[in-house]
């Protein structure tokens, strides 16, 4: 291979080196981004099957307790 060539494919190669590097941060921003929304879709799915035990507890309670 001439010395022109492997210059030219040694830039194409550093554009695509610095193309990927972009593209590989903005892909790992979003997927932080997803990993925060999911944490709180479990924090609030996790608060609402306590409430909802709360809730059935006390009905029990008091289902129990007029009935005595």
């Amino acid at each position: 291979m001439s010395t022109d060539k492997l210059q030219d494919l040694e830039v194409q190669f550093k554009m695509h080196e610095t193309q990927c590097e972009e593209r590989w941060k903005t892909i790992f921003a979003r997927v932080e981004g997803v990993e925060n929304r999911l944490d709180k879709m479990h924090h609030l799915i996790l608060g609402g099957g306590a409430t909802t035990i709360l809730f059935l507890l006390g009905i029990l309670s008091t289902l129990i307790i007029n009935n005595w």
